[in-house]
């Protein structure tokens, strides 16, 4: 007795015949999905806040609050965060001094006042038509009741109508890289929106 020959499988095409939706199309629902919550995520995150005094004004995330710390013009804070949290400010540094002078200045003023304060970088820069130099640097915060954090910091200094001003970022090591990254779908990063939100008198 002759073996029974296999049955022939019918030509289907991919993700048809099979009683299932195609996975083409579960795909591009998800993508869809992920696309649309990034760009939600952005802006929400991207929404800001604006503050104005002593004819400067500075924009922030709108998860930050205003701050009063003393010799600043302005100051900000990311509210979800303890008192090493991200932060931003501005302040009057000198009169009618030169760039280089006083970026030389505040390097030594931070030095004085920060614990392991350590310089990473200088360089000159332009701010809105204005020459301008960025401070990099990083120091630590001491906390009675928790373990020292790593602070990094970038002071941006630039002058104004006879006076000098620096504004200065600051943030958690472990954070600092996630609000300076330039990230999609705005192809900018938290710092360089505040940073272009400053507007001298």
């Amino acid at each position: 007795m002759s073996a029974a020959a296999p049955a022939r499988r019918g030509f289907t095409l991919p993700g048809y015949g099979t009683g299932e939706e195609p996975e083409w199309t579960v795909l591009l629902t998800v993508a869809i999905a992920l696309l649309l919550g990034i760009l939600l995520q952005n802006s929400v995150m991207g929404a800001g806040r604006s503050a104005s005094a002593g004819g400067m004004t500075l924009s922030y995330p709108a998860t930050w609050s205003n701050a009063r710390e003393a010799g600043t013009i302005l100051a900000a804070r990311d509210r979800f965060s303890g008192p090493a949290g991200a932060r931003v400010s501005i302040a009057a540094v000198a009169e009618t001094a030169d760039i280089a002078t006083a970026t030389s200045a505040r390097t030594v003023a931070l030095a004085d006042q920060l614990l392991g304060f350590h310089t990473e970088s200088t360089r000159r820069v332009t701010l809105g038509g204005r020459e301008a130099a960025q401070l990099e640097y990083a120091y630590v915060v001491a906390q009675a009741d928790a373990a020292p954090v790593l602070m990094r910091g970038i002071d941006t200094i630039s002058a104004s109508g006879g006076k000098t001003y620096v504004l200065s970022f600051v943030a958690p090591a472990d954070r600092f890289g996630d609000l300076t990254t330039v990230r999609l779908p705005r192809l900018s990063s938290t710092y360089d929106d505040i940073l272009r939100s400053w507007r001298l008198p």
